[in-house]
């Protein structure tokens, strides 16, 4: 088993290029975790879920 990186918030805006509101929609198992009232990101899984949400808009 591969190690993840957990993005926070502020960390996936910044290295994704989105703002807070975009990444709400991503907040969904499998993408997420909940260490509480933290959300964190699993960086591999976002970052599958948006380029394939762009390519479909292509």
């Amino acid at each position: 088993m591969k190690g993840n990186r957990y993005l926070k918030y502020k960390e996936a805006c910044e290295k994704f290029g989105v703002c807070r509101n975009t990444l709400m929609k991503y907040d969904r198992p499998g993408i997420t975790i909940r260490i509480g009232r933290c959300v964190r990101f699993d960086e591999d899984a976002l970052t599958e879920a948006l380029q394939a949400e762009q390519g479909g808009k292509q």
